[in-house]
């Protein structure tokens, strides 16, 4: 009857499920007729509920070009008692501002959210991320959770204010009194190898994080910190970081070519471009690795990396007192240290199901 009325009213371009929710199978088949059908729901909470159904309902199906997007009539009305009441234009006038599914989705995943803690908002984080994990286009997936990422940066900046301002003030910055600066000297470096095959891995590694980074800005919405927090030693990747930090301290898009015109605009191009000739073997930096896979490869370096320090001071104090003292207890903690850091610096770990996402097989 909604379909018959819309038509009465000129509003010839409606059609009906005919059942209480829209099945995959007439998606596709609203996807030939158009790239972006609008679903109207009634404004009840019967109607949110399916609504927020189908946007859940259509995340496996998504492709390039090809969405969804939502309208909520008014409380108490549904299409027929809307044209009768106020006519054609009004049902246009909600179809013209119909909500993306991006917007609608965000609208689901956020209610009731509770994000007065770390640990609840580490929570929401992995809802809406597992959300995401639906979608099965790896294009259309990267870019919502980049999107996604920059909201949930939004909401948490927001949240964390307070705390933030103690780490050097609101400004953005990028001299002495720099945020991002200020926090960075209060912590020392990382990588405290001295040695050259500590210096050569601490190095890679370094570099290796960078190119997770730029390549794969979505890891910052829950690796933000720990991006922060390390101390590059080549000057180049420092830069880099600052320039990175500051555009997520923005809050702006964050992808891969976000990020490219926003190194570029302050600079950086050359050491952009020579920090990427530097992928090398290691795939998971690419920009095409799948996120899962990327973020795998961005934890397991960032645990190596913050390793080699403490490694080769154990290495190194347990050499010195071994050479003081050639006890037998002396020499078992100088080997078993020797071991340690020598694991860290060539020893890769087997990782279950990584690469899997990539299409590649293979180990970290």
């Amino acid at each position: 009857m909604d379909v018959i009325a819309l038509a009465q009213y000129g509003i010839a371009y409606a059609v009906a499920p005919l059942g209480t929710a829209l099945t995959e199978d007439q998606m596709k088949l609203l996807w030939k007729m158009s790239d972006e059908p609008v679903l109207s729901f009634d404004g009840d909470n019967a109607g949110i509920r399916a609504a927020t159904r189908a946007a859940v309902r259509c995340l496996p199906l998504l492709s390039p070009g090809k969405s969804l997007r939502f309208v909520l009539l008014p409380s108490g009305e549904d299409p027929d008692t809307l044209v009768q009441k106020e006519g054609r234009k009004a049902m246009e006038a909600l179809v013209d501002k119909a909500l993306p599914l991006v917007d609608t989705l965000w609208s689901h995943l956020l209610e009731d959210a509770d994000t007065s803690t770390p640990e609840r908002r580490a929570g929401l984080e992995n809802k809406v991320f597992a959300a995401l994990g639906d979608i099965a286009d790896e294009k259309v997936k990267k870019l919502y959770m980049s999107e996604y990422g920059r909201r949930l940066r939004d909401l948490f900046w927001q949240i964390q204010s307070a705390s933030r301002t103690s780490y050097g003030g609101k400004g953005k910055g990028k001299g002495k009194g720099s945020r991002w600066t200020e926090r960075k000297s209060k912590l020392g470096s990382t990588a405290i190898g001295r040695g050259d095959g500590a210096k050569a891995v601490t190095a890679r590694l370094e570099e290796l994080l960078l190119l997770a980074i730029l390549h794969h800005p979505e890891l910052l919405v829950t690796h933000l910190e720990d991006f922060a927090h390390i101390t590059f030693t080549a000057p180049k990747l420092a830069a880099l970081q600052e320039a990175i930090l500051d555009l997520a301290h923005e809050g702006g898009v964050l992808d891969f070519e976000a990020m490219k015109t926003h190194i570029e605009r302050e600079g950086l191009t050359p050491e952009m471009n020579e920090v990427i000739s530097y992928i090398g073997q290691d795939w998971f930096v690419a920009e095409d690795t799948a996120s899962a896979d990327a973020e795998t490869g961005f934890v397991h370096t960032l645990a190596r990396y913050q390793r080699i320090g403490p490694a080769l001071e154990e290495f190194r104090r347990a050499e010195r007192e071994f050479g003081q003292d050639m006890s037998e207890q002396n020499q078992k903690r100088f080997l078993a240290a020797q071991k340690a850091f020598e694991e860290i610096l060539g020893t890769e770990a087997t990782i279950d199901h990584y690469g899997l996402a990539s299409n590649r097989i293979s180990a970290l």
